[in-house]
C-alpha cells in the first residue's frame, strides 16, 4: 500500500493533475534539508532559483539520482547543465539547460497466477534557464519548464515558467548574507488543467572564509533556511507553509559535511568531496511516513 501512495504522489503532476510535487532536486541541496534557495549556486540552481545561474564559478555538468530505500520501482533522475559568460564589466549572464526525469513501474494484480499487468509511467520536465547578474543585491532569472507525461493510459504535455531572485544584503570580510526567492508555475498548466503558482523564499549566512594564495575558496560554515507556500499534496486548499534548514561545514578545502531538517521529508544529512574537477556527493533523508528512507547521489564535473 505505502509503494502504491508513494507512485501515486511522485505522478500527481501529470496524471492527476496537481501542482508537481517538491522533489529536493540535488544530494548537496538534500543534505542540507532542502534549503537552498540562497544558496543555488551550481547547476542546479536550473530547479532551485535561475538567478543563481549568474553568480556560479564555472561551468559545470551536475548528474543527480535518487534512489527509495523499500520502493524499488521508482526512480528519479536529474542532469544539469550550466554556463556563465560576463557581458560588461561587474555583470554576468549564466545559462543552464536541466532535465527532471521520474519513472514507475507498477505491477496490478496477482503475478501468482498469471493475472498482472505491468504499468509504466513517465513524468518529464525540460528546464532552460538563463540568469542575470545585475547588482550585488539583485540578480533575476527566469526558467521556462516543458512538462510531459506518457503512460499506458495516455499522455498530457504543457508548458509554465518559473521567476527567481537573488542577491547580497550583508557583507563583511568574514561573513556574508544572502537571500533568495522563486514564483514557480506561472502561467503553468498541463493539457487543460493548470497549476496554481507558489512562492518560496529563504536566506543564506556564509561565515568564517577559507583563504587559498590570498583569494576566498570557500566558506567553513553555511546556514540556510527556506520557506516555502503551496497546495498541500493531501488536497488542502489556501496558503500551507513549509519550513527547511541546513548546514554545510567544510572544515578542509575538499570535503564538506551536511545536515538539514523539514516537514515534508523530515531529516537528512550528507557528505560532499572534491578532488580537481570533480565533485560528489552523499545525501540520505529519513522520517517520512509516505515516501520512507531515500538516498541521493549527485556527481558534477567542473571545467
Amino acid at each position: 500500500m505505502m509503494k502504491r501512495t508513494a507512485i501515486a504522489i511522485i505522478l500527481a503532476a501529470g496524471i492527476g493533475m496537481a501542482n508537481p510535487v517538491e522533489l529536493g532536486v540535488g544530494a548537496r541541496a538534500q543534505g542540507m534539508g532542502g534549503a537552498f534557495m540562497g544558496i543555488s549556486d551550481d547547476a542546479t540552481a536550473i530547479y532551485w532559483n535561475p538567478a543563481g545561474l549568474s553568480t556560479i564559478k564555472s561551468t559545470q555538468i551536475n548528474l543527480n539520482h535518487w534512489m527509495f530505500q523499500d520502493i524499488k520501482d521508482v526512480m528519479i533522475e536529474y542532469a544539469g547543465f550550466a554556463h556563465t559568460m560576463e557581458l560588461v564589466e561587474g555583470n554576468k549572464l549564466g545559462i543552464g539547460l536541466g532535465m527532471l526525469s521520474k519513472w514507475a513501474s507498477l505491477e496490478e494484480g496477482n503475478p501468482d497466477y498469471g493475472l498482472s499487468r505491468k504499468t509504466i509511467f513517465s513524468d518529464n520536465t525540460l528546464q532552460v534557464s538563463a540568469g542575470a547578474y545585475i547588482l550585488s543585491y539583485l540578480q533575476v532569472g527566469l526558467t521556462l519548464d516543458r512538462y510531459w507525461v506518457t503512460s499506458d493510459i495516455g499522455g498530457k504535455s504543457g508548458l509554465g515558467f518559473d521567476l527567481g531572485l537573488k542577491g547580497e544584503i550583508y557583507g563583511t570580510e568574514q561573513y556574508h548574507v544572502y537571500y533568495g526567492a522563486i514564483f514557480r508555475n506561472l502561467m503553468a498548466g498541463m493539457g487543460d488543467e493548470k497549476y496554481t503558482p507558489t512562492g518560496r523564499i529563504g536566506f543564506a549566512v556564509y561565515g568564517v572564509p577559507l583563504v587559498e594564495n590570498g583569494k576566498t575558496i570557500d566558506h567553513y560554515v553555511k546556514v540556510a533556511v527556506d520557506v516555502a507556500e503551496k497546495d498541500d499534496i493531501n488536497g488542502k486548499k489556501g496558503m500551507n507553509f513549509h519550513y527547511y534548514a541546513g548546514l554545510e561545514i567544510t572544515p578542509v578545502k575538499y570535503v564538506s559535511i551536511r545536515a538539514g531538517y523539514n516537514d515534508v521529508y523530515q531529516y537528512s544529512g550528507g557528505i560532499g568531496a572534491r578532488y580537481d574537477h570533480f565533485e560528489l556527493n552523499y545525501a540520505y533523508s529519513g522520517g517520512n511516513n509516505i515516501f520512507g528512507d531515500a538516498h541521493r547521489i549527485g556527481m558534477a564535473y567542473n571545467f
